[in-house]
């Protein structure tokens, strides 16, 4: 009897539980998609109906960008830069649009969560150099940037840019957790494809639902471009390739660190008997 290949990576399943900071974002959402709302990997996969796939109701809360600083997680720590457009019809199950992740940057030196990430919960984790550049001492620039491995380098300019510093410092640190805002922040992502020549590239065949949980401190924070311009000389947030073009809210939200990530096993949804089981 043949016994299975061992994994490419180690293998780290569902919960995790993880600490860092987060600066978020947040969007209007809109009902058509953008260019860059995909990476090629997803993008090109073979397609799929809407009615399979589901898509954008552009309502409701929830459209974001979060550039994550994981300082601990099982796979060790990390940076991320993820995208959701808001909530998408979703095939079946509850007949509710939910929140869906369609972009997601991870350090390039930690190949271990690109796999899990997708395997786990069909997170289309892909890799990215990100710099943290302190601008003053209330003001970071965050930019990223093609991987240094494979087609990029250090000289090839970022597809995200951004200004993030202290807003509205007479007011104090409050506490709040995911599980107390009054929106369903579930999410519910589609199965990815894998990529045949890179095994980080982990394919899924069902549909897989979690709840967003964070609990910690926040603060606001200001936001504005950071060093991305367009052909006119307007600054811009990202190109609209490597990430799609965003126009955040002018105040966003700081999660400061040490605030606690719980990730659970995924629920499954199966387009068979369109429901979670």
């Amino acid at each position: 009897m043949s016994s299975a290949p061992d994994p490419p990576f180690a293998l780290a399943p569902g919960p995790w539980q993880c600490k860092g900071q987060i600066h978020w974002l947040l969007l209007s959402a809109h009902k058509s998609l953008r260019p860059g709302t995909y990476a090629p990997l997803e993008a090109e996969a073979p397609p799929i109906s809407t009615n399979e796939v589901g898509e954008p109701t552009g309502k409701g809360v929830g459209a974001s960008v979060m550039i994550v600083r994981y300082s601990e997680t099982p796979v060790g720590p990390y940076d991320e830069l993820a995208y959701s457009p808001g909530a998408f019809t979703t095939p079946g199950g509850d007949g509710k649009p939910h929140l869906r992740i369609s972009r997601v940057y991870v350090s390039e030196s930690n190949p271990t969560t690109i796999y899990n990430g997708r395997r786990n919960w069909n997170v289309p984790k892909h890799p990215a150099r990100f710099e943290f550049k302190a601008l003053s001492d209330s003001e970071t620039r965050i930019s990223v940037y093609p991987p240094t491995t494979g087609a990029g380098s250090t000289e090839t300019p970022p597809f995200f840019s951004a200004i993030v510093s202290k807003a509205l410092n007479l007011l104090p640190s409050m506490p709040l957790s995911t599980k107390s805002i009054p929106f369903d922040s579930t999410l519910v992502l589609p199965p990815l494809p894998s990529s045949p020549s890179d095994p980080k590239y982990a394919g899924t065949d069902t549909w897989k639902s979690l709840p967003s949980i964070m609990k910690g401190k926040i603060r606001f924070l200001w936001v504005k471009p950071g060093e991305i311009k367009d052909a006119h000389g307007k600054p811009q947030f990202s190109d609209g390739v490597g990430f799609p073009k965003i126009e955040p809210w002018s105040l966003g939200i700081h999660w400061l660190p040490d605030t606690v990530f719980e990730i659970p096993v995924a629920e499954l949804f199966t387009n068979k008997d369109k429901k979670f089981v």
